[in-house]
């Protein structure tokens, strides 16, 4: 994101308790205009990279897993016997891959079922999940060191006290973030594949791409590292340079802007333009993984299984429940206010120091689209005409149970 500083400070100030007034207007901003921003210089990056000379590159937008891995399966040309064997598996047994996983992905090839590259934009959840498990990480040595510091009072016997002084430990942690004693740094939230872009080719291929992003002129910056695992990959984090603030601005002037304005005025949105693009930063980050089509069905098909990894992961966090789900539950939040049809925060629902459900989570979701999702099945609306209304086979005494509108709240 380019305005990534607003947005760590933005999302500290949530950690502990503390909205401002503008906060919803300024996560819808970022959200609808950073895309806007961004994407014409990620398609034209891409574009110089992968697109064959002369070709029409084809592009498919799939929105859950199954749809991915058909693709990859469908253009897995020459697998090796391994690879073979995986693919067979995935073709037998679909529904054992997670296929209503949802992600936003765009599948980049070629004539037929060819695919060079795909380009991931991280969704919702993903997002807070990792938020969530990177200030778990950072704090994960406090709540320990604080638990070592319990363990001298006095023990009480049959009690399991690792989980309890943890817990106890943790909740120390979660007051001093709150109030400011300890506090959480940009790399400590930083998410540096919001966009993924994944190549995939031959080994030398490969190492011809790796070298046109490190002398592409929109790249001002490369940090490589490399995965080693269940499979293998290059992971190149890419700083891409923006258009300059006026060619930026006199863009996003000439687009249309009222079906996306999610509860902003497009009048007001549009005159927010050269304000925020003046702020943003000159450069945006981009994740590049380089993979060959083994590592590519093996990290998709075999022991590396996205899903089984995520599942892992989040079973990590069991013994810091209360830190990890309250950061989640915070970031989601954020997220959400930044697209749902309205600005107006209202107040933020949870707290580092309180505890709460899943459930919770359904609730919000309702007060921000509108949608009655956290009922019970049988509740019906409150009637306006002044009728009565039966409670179907509710009965009392044997007599069915009537209730007039005065009455609704009541009964």
């Amino acid at each position: 994101m380019t305005q990534r500083e607003m947005l760590f400070q933005l999302a500290s100030r949530w950690l502990k308790g503390q909205l401002q007034p503008d906060d919803g207007r300024f996560l819808t901003l970022a959200f609808l205009l950073d895309p806007a921003i961004t994407a014409p210089v990620v398609a034209q990056f891409l574009s110089d990279l992968v697109a064959p000379p002369g070709a029409v590159t084809r592009v498919d937008h799939l929105r859950v897993k199954g749809e991915v891995r058909g693709r990859i399966a469908r253009a897995c040309a020459r697998p090796d016997p391994h690879t073979r064997q995986l693919l067979d598996h995935f073709r037998a047994f679909p529904e054992r891959f997670f296929p209503t996983t949802p992600v936003d992905l765009f599948a980049i090839g070629g004539d037929g079922d060819d695919l060079v590259a795909m380009v991931r934009l991280k969704n919702l959840g993903r997002l807070a999940d990792k938020a969530s498990r990177r200030a778990t990480a950072c704090c994960e040595p406090e709540i320990r060191r604080r638990a070592e510091g319990l363990l001298s009072g006095p023990r009480q016997f049959g009690v399991d006290l690792d989980d309890r002084v943890l817990a106890k430990a943790e909740r120390l942690v979660c007051l001093d973030l709150e109030s400011g004693a300890l506090e959480l740094s940009p790399q400590d939230l930083q998410i540096g594949d919001l966009i993924g872009v994944k190549l995939i080719g031959e080994p030398m291929e490969l190492d011809r791409l790796e070298a046109k992003v490190a002398t592409h002129p929109q790249v001002a910056s490369v940090r490589k590292s490399e995965h080693h695992g269940k499979y293998t990959d290059t992971r190149l984090e890419v700083e891409l340079m923006r258009p300059g603030t006026d060619e930026t601005v006199e863009r996003l002037l000439a687009q249309e802007w009222q079906p996306y304005s999610r509860g902003l005025n497009p009048d007001e949105l549009r005159g927010s333009i050269p304000a925020y693009v003046d702020d943003a930063s000159k450069t945006f980050f981009v994740e590049v993984i380089l993979t060959t089509w083994e590592d590519l069905v093996e990290s998709e098909f075999g022991w590396g299984l996205h899903e089984e990894r995520t599942e892992q992961q989040r079973d990590d966090l069991r013994r810091t429940r209360q830190l990890s789900t309250n950061v989640a539950m915070t970031m989601m939040f954020m997220l959400l206010v930044a697209i749902a049809p309205a600005t107006d925060v209202g107040r933020l629902p949870f707290r580092l120091t309180g505890r709460y459900l899943p459930d919770s989570m359904i609730a919000i979701l309702g007060r921000l689209f509108g949608l009655e999702i956290d009922r019970s099945p049988l509740w019906m609306a409150m009637p306006t005409d002044g009728q009565q209304v039966a409670f179907g086979s509710l009965s009392v005494d044997g007599a069915p149970v009537v209730a007039s509108p005065g009455r609704m709240e009541a009964l």
